[in-house]
């Protein structure tokens, strides 16, 4: 649990306010430091660990195998909210705990694949909440897409999927 709570407070940690592919198709040194692979989610983990290592280390006074043990989850956590692994994900899941030799509580990777698909839903749950909380956090989400869409328009890059702030339509209500 101590893991998981700590994972959620570093999911997003210095998240630049942009998304994978554009950090990729931009060539952002980010990108290059993480060979274009879930590019964000392995900078959010690596810098809650060196801040953790370097600011404020409460993990300093666990043994080896405990720390291992808590990092583990925690990278497997951070790195479940790349939405680029999100079908493959879920299908995984769905097959898996469909079978009979499912067991979260007793095999690791069961339980690896259980943290993986519960902290992505966590991560994409703003439509579970009340409409106001919904309302007000999707629209702090376009301000970010669309600053994405004015940046890619800039360098002269393809436009992403509702980034752009002259064709996306956003619902009315």
């Amino acid at each position: 649990m101590f893991a998981m709570i700590t994972a959620a407070a570093c999911h997003d940690f210095k998240h630049p306010g942009y998304n994978n592919a554009f950090l990729t198709n931009s060539r952002d040194d980010l990108a290059i430091l993480y060979n274009d692979q879930s590019v964000l989610e392995n900078m959010h983990i690596a810098s809650s660990f060196a801040l953790i290592k370097n600011e404020c280390n409460f993990l300093e006074d666990l043994d080896d195998q405990l720390y291992r043990r808590i990092r583990n989850l925690m990278v497997v956590a951070v790195l479940s909210t790349d939405m680029a692994k999100h079908f493959t994900s879920l299908g995984m899941f769905k097959s898996k705990q469909a079978q009979s030799d499912f067991k979260p509580s007793e095999v690791a990777a069961d339980k690896n694949l259980t943290v993986d698909i519960f902290f992505h839903m966590a991560d994409i749950s703003n439509p579970t909440k009340t409409w106001d909380i919904c309302r007000y956090w999707t629209d702090l989400l376009f301000v970010e897409f669309f600053d994405q869409g004015d940046r890619e328009r800039s360098l002269n890059l393809t436009v992403s999927q509702f980034m752009d702030r002259e064709t996306t339509n956003i619902a009315k209500v």
